[in-house]
């Protein structure tokens, strides 16, 4: 009853809000599609979805996240196989910046440690709390099983996709004070951009779309 009540009022004040805030902030920048068109076209997409219980919001699910997560991912593993002379320094960029004084300075005092929690509550279903909700109503006869799956959930997204995503933006020279201007969603769709153009443009908020929905 309590994670019923919880979930409740996390999916009213925050649950969709970022990730419908990111979608059409893609739109907005990529095609100057209205925010609020992108709003109104979610919310009626995500009805027809809902309205058909938990088994629809499976198959859908079931269908659109894997294809989108694995066209992103090759995406990005083609720009770092292209530009692999430069991983080496990549890799030195986020192994050097992590052990820097600035940063322990920054974990310690709070700013980036709200930031990283901030971060991992709104990367995937786990972070929020409301991946229980579709593992629950998985039946099997051995529920370790579901249990492995859930925790697959963030291995991919965390250790894969925003791997990924750092290491496409590190390469673009779209961090420091390089990156000043851009956050979110537009420093990606930027980074993508400059290595397959139209491809960040269109793509990047397609599946942001997707993604969101």
């Amino acid at each position: 009853k309590m994670y019923s009540i919880c979930i409740i009022f996390g999916a009213f004040g925050a649950g969709c809000m970022f990730q419908s805030n990111q979608s059409a902030a893609a739109l907005m920048n990529s095609f100057s599609i209205p925010v609020n068109l992108t709003g109104i076209v979610l919310a009626i997409l995500v009805a027809g979805v809902i309205i058909g219980g938990i088994k629809r919001i499976g198959q859908v699910a079931s269908k659109v996240a894997p294809f989108m997560c694995i066209i992103y991912v090759a995406a990005a593993l083609i720009i770092c196989i292209i530009n692999i002379q430069k991983l080496p320094e990549v890799i030195g960029i986020i192994l050097t910046d992590a052990f820097t004084g600035k940063a322990a300075a920054g974990g310690a005092i709070g700013t980036v440690m709200l930031m990283g929690i901030r971060r991992a509550v709104f990367s995937n279903e786990a972070g929020l709390g409301s991946a229980s909700i579709a593992h629950a109503a998985v039946k099997t006869d051995y529920p370790v099983r579901e249990g492995i799956v859930a925790a697959m959930g963030p291995l991919i997204d965390t250790l894969v996709v925003c791997t990924a995503t750092a290491s496409v933006i590190i390469m673009a020279g779209l961090y420091g004070d390089a990156a000043a201007n851009m956050e979110g969603i537009q420093l990606t769709t930027t980074a993508f951009d400059s290595f397959f153009p139209g491809f960040g443009k269109y793509f990047i908020s397609l599946s942001v779309f997707l993604f969101a929905f």
